[in-house]
Order: structure tokens, then C-alpha cells, then sequence
């Protein structure tokens, strides 16, 4: 299967794992990689084949031009970090990406494309979509929350970002997790 088959064909599988208040959001495709996102598209979760890496990144990404902005929406996620641990395991981890965008994702190897990877990539962004999408549904940003300075420029991510060796073991994907 080649990417471009593999990336077309996750936002079907995705819709029909989500229920149907999640199941409407609007897809863009770019070379490696299929976002998903509800309406701004500089907040989206996305499917990225990262060939050069070896390494499939499924999550959520912040990616408004204003870093402090991205740095609230991953402010709103830090309050809650340790049920969305539980729900989707200690592979998921927040991180201040750029010097702007900031994200919450997990990574796997890349394997062959295939139908049953199509699957088990669907299953999963099913599951981070339910687990992140009703807070960034919820209500946007407000004036009050762009405001306040909640992670300084250059500072690092949340606390609970976990170091490579800290993972071992299989998270919830069925994969065994290597460190990145």
C-alpha cells in the first residue's frame, strides 16, 4: 500500500469509530500526513508517516502563529494530563514542539501500509479524538486565558512528559514503544 492510499483511507475508518457528535470534523491531506480538525484548522489532530524517522505520530497539534496561544491550549490539557494518561498511557506525552507549536501525541514504528495498520491507526486516533476533542470543543480560548503567561517562551513542556526510558513495555496500540 502506498502513503498516499494509507492516509486516504484513515478518515472513513476514523468517522465510523467516533460517535456522530465527533464524527463530523473536516479533513486536510498534505505529502505524509492527514489532519483532522473542527473547524480551526491550526488546532487539529493529525496522522503523520514519518519515513526518514521510521516512526508513525498520532496526535493532537496546536499551530496558531502565536506561540502563546499554542501554549494555552496546552496549558488546558496540563490540568487533566493524568486522566488522559489513564485513558490513553503513559506513551502519550505533551511537548512544546517548535518554538511556536505545541502538541500531544504518542509515535510508532512504521510498518509496511496496510489495511490492518489502517485499522489499528484508525482505532487509535478514535480513541485520542474522544479522549482530547471535547475539551477543544468544548469553548475556545478565552480573552482572560490568552492573557495569562502559563508557559514562558523557551521553558520546558508539562512536568509530566516521561524520558524514553521511563516507557518500556507496550502502550495501548499493541505496539511495543521504542524510544524517540
Amino acid at each position: 500500500m502506498k502513503a498516499w492510499q494509507f492516509l486516504a483511507a484513515l478518515p472513513d475508518e476514523v468517522r465510523r469509530r467516533l460517535p456522530a457528535e465527533l464524527a463530523g470534523f473536516t479533513v486536510r491531506h498534505r505529502a505524509s500526513l492527514v489532519q483532522f480538525h473542527y473547524g480551526d484548522p491550526r488546532v487539529h489532530f493529525e496522522v503523520w508517516l514519518q519515513g526518514g524517522a521510521g516512526r508513525i505520530e498520532l496526535g493532537l497539534h496546536f499551530e496558531h502563529p502565536d506561540p502563546e496561544v499554542n501554549r494555552r491550549w496546552l496549558a488546558k490539557f496540563d490540568a487533566r494530563f493524568f486522566d488522559i494518561c489513564a485513558r490513553l498511557g503513559p506513551s502519550f506525552e505533551p511537548e512544546l514542539w517548535t518554538s511556536t507549536w505545541t502538541r500531544l501525541h504518542e509515535t510508532w514504528p512504521l510498518e509496511p501500509l496496510s489495511d490492518e495498520l489502517v485499522g489499528r491507526v484508525a482505532a487509535r486516533m478514535a480513541e485520542i479524538i474522544e479522549t482530547l476533542a471535547p475539551t477543544i470543543l468544548r469553548r475556545p480560548l478565552t480573552a482572560e486565558e490568552l492573557s495569562v503567561n502559563t508557559y514562558a517562551p523557551g521553558s520546558a513542556a508539562p512536568t509530566l512528559r516521561r524520558s524514553a526510558s521511563e516507557r518500556p513495555g507496550k502502550a495501548n496500540n499493541g505496539i511495543t514503544q521504542e524510544a524517540h
